[in-house]
């Protein structure tokens, strides 16, 4: 899947502090954007196990911030950064993401 993208759907779970634990709360928003696994230099960039880093890319209005975490197909991303993007008409954000090993 490197340098490909798949066209996904994903949901985001958001932590929520209660008392001494955090833990995700209800979804927060679900959408469709695009999905592909990290390359080797991006991934070392990040501190990422290389296999393990994937990048989001959905539309700008979609509220991710890097503590949440994202659904996609039953697996689960750590969301580690969120970078917005705008060109004029076009509007989107990057997620770097880490796939949670089970």
């Amino acid at each position: 899947m490197i340098g490909s993208f798949l066209t996904t759907e994903f949901s985001t779970q958001r932590l929520q502090q209660t008392a001494n634990k955090s833990k995700p709360v209800a979804y927060i928003t679900s959408g469709v954007g695009h999905l592909r696994q990290l390359d080797d230099r991006t991934s070392e960039i990040n501190s990422i196990q290389l296999g393990l880093g994937f990048k989001l890319t959905v539309s700008g209005d979609v509220d991710i911030v890097a503590t949440d975490k994202v659904t996609i197909a039953g697996n689960i991303y750590e969301v580690r950064g969120v970078k917005s993007e705008n060109f004029g008409s076009l509007d989107y954000k990057e997620i770097i993401m880490v796939k949670k090993i089970m």
